[in-house]
């Protein structure tokens, strides 16, 4: 027989496991809308468990269940205004909010 196979979850200490599995579950059950503070026990437990179904299937299998998460929406990014466009280059370093707001007031960037 070869070497026992080691899970990556059993190379963690066994409260940073069980958290890692609550976060997951919780990921997973919920979508991430709710913060595992505010759970109650029984809640955080359930959370515990599917956390651990999932990650007791392996890497493979927790990876899939992030990959099947739902994806968050990401706002659009700002565009620079027309009077920051000759300087876009300072404009992005120094922030574009600041950047048009300084134009807008007539200021030198």
């Amino acid at each position: 027989m070869g070497a026992p196979v080691t899970r990556w979850i059993d190379t963690l200490e066994c409260n940073a496991a069980a958290y890692f599995c609550e976060l997951l579950g919780l990921l997973v059950d919920r979508g991430g809308s709710v913060g595992i503070s505010s759970l109650t026990e029984d809640e955080r437990r359930q959370a515990g468990d599917i956390g651990y179904q999932i990650t007791s299937g392996g890497t493979e299998l927790v990876v899939e269940a992030l990959r099947e998460l739902p994806r968050p929406k990401v706002p659009a990014p700002k565009t620079l205004s027309t009077s920051c466009s000759k300087d876009s280059q300072r404009c992005l370093r120094g922030g574009i909010e600041r950047c048009c707001s300084l134009h807008s007031a007539g200021l030198p960037i």
